[in-house]
């Protein structure tokens, strides 16, 4: 491992190479000189370089990227919450179906079948 360049968290930068090589693609000497130069480009376009590594981390890609909104979009609380109301929702919607409509659907879809098994014996 090269050392990294000062702006840049040696730690996040290690978990970088170590996900690197989890996807089978570790990088070379050489190969960590480009990122460098990489993040350096991302660092001058006013972004914050180690956000760019911990979000190629995050979403498990092999290359470094300028970051969407300079944040990681990782699952916030808001996004637990929603999606939680929405299965909630959902659970409930489900428990609405009264046991007599569910018989009901049963009878018409078994009806239908027979109906449909009828016409092609006799045609």
């Amino acid at each position: 491992m090269i050392a990294p360049p000062d702006w840049l968290d040696a730690e996040t930068w290690a978990e970088f190479l170590c996900a690197r090589k989890l996807l089978k693609k570790p990088m070379t000497d050489f190969a960590q000189k480009l990122a460098f130069k990489r993040l350096d480009a991302i660092r001058k376009a006013g972004h914050n370089p180690n956000t760019s590594v911990e979000q190629s981390i995050l979403h498990g890609w092999q290359g470094l990227f300028e970051p969407r909104d300079d944040a990681i979009k990782s699952a916030t609380q808001s996004d637990y919450e929603r999606t939680q109301a929405r299965d909630h929702a959902e659970i409930k919607r489900a428990q609405g179906i009264d046991k007599g409509e569910l018989a009901d659907n049963a009878r018409q879809a078994r009806d239908r079948a027979l109906q449909i098994k009828r016409d092609r014996l006799t045609h």
